[in-house]
């Protein structure tokens, strides 16, 4: 299998717990490799790695559907990898494969907080494979570390995306927020498009929650942190398509007040 290890940067220490000596994780686990078949992601399609700078070059990987377990990156230590990031891999694995495979999904509000904390867990790892600005704090990472679920206003939801061309990847949008031509900090979403599911987080200035709000399923998607009350069904309503995706993945408009869309990085 070719290895094929991210042009991000990479930590001084463990991103999580600060540890000096670190191994390499895998962005996408290597159970994904059994599920992503032909009959889901088509014969010919690739994954495809794409970091663009802020002067505009592009630099692209592109590699076979069935290796994308061997997208790494070096920024966590041994005991992080092999122990909390383990158990919540484990717990969101049974959830995760059925809906990688187009299959109709049950969460309930457990099952939905396992997959919001993998999601939220890659989302940080992301954001040292691609090389961009770092939103999430240490105190963020530290607090998934310690809780084993997502801490703060950081917001997760899934889709469903209809597997005709359209590449595993992940793409993150970060934001530049302020006002009056001020900048005051930064957001970011960052989408998980594997096999058929989707799977975004987006946290950062400007995020906010309304925890007295009940979270409900909606057209084109279900919100999973905070979770639904009781069991949802997945997928929702409405599938995307390569069409509809790229709306999708910038849920946050540069009308918004205080957010401006700003550089973009994907990675697939």
């Amino acid at each position: 299998m070719t290895s094929i290890v991210a042009a991000g940067r990479e930590a001084e220490g463990c991103i999580f717990c600060g540890a000096g000596r670190l191994t390499r994780e895998h962005v996408f686990p290597r159970w994904l490799v059994t599920i992503l078949t032909t009959d889901i992601v088509g014969p010919e399609v690739t994954s495809e790695r794409t970091r663009r700078t802020s002067g505009g070059a592009t630099e692209t990987q592109r590699w076979a559907a069935g290796d994308v377990a061997s997208y790494t990156v070096r920024v966590v230590c041994a005991t992080c990898n092999n122990g909390w990031m383990s158990e919540i891999e484990a717990r969101a694995q049974a959830v995760l494969s059925t809906m990688v495979a187009g299959e109709r999904t049950s969460l309930s509000p457990a099952a939905q907080m396992d997959v919001a904390a993998w999601t939220v867990l890659k989302g940080y790892i992301v954001e040292y494979a691609l090389g961009g600005a770092i939103v999430a704090t240490p105190e963020e990472r530290r607090a998934l570390m310690e809780a084993r679920h997502p801490a703060g206003a950081v917001a997760v939801r899934v889709g469903a995306v209809e597997r005709s061309g359209i590449p595993n990847s992940v793409t993150r949008i970060v934001y530049t927020v302020g006002r009056e031509g001020t900048r005051e900090g930064m957001a970011v979403c960052t989408t998980f498009a594997l096999g058929c599911a989707l799977l975004q987080v987006c946290y950062g200035l400007g995020i906010t929650i309304d925890w007295t709000r009940v979270s409900e399923p909606r057209t084109d998607h279900v919100p999973i942190n905070p979770p639904c009350p009781g069991e949802v069904q997945w997928p929702p309503a409405v599938v995307l398509d390569s069409r509809s995706l790229g709306a999708w993945e910038r849920p946050i408009r540069a009308s918004d007040p205080g957010g401006i869309a700003g550089a973009g990085n994907s990675v697939a």
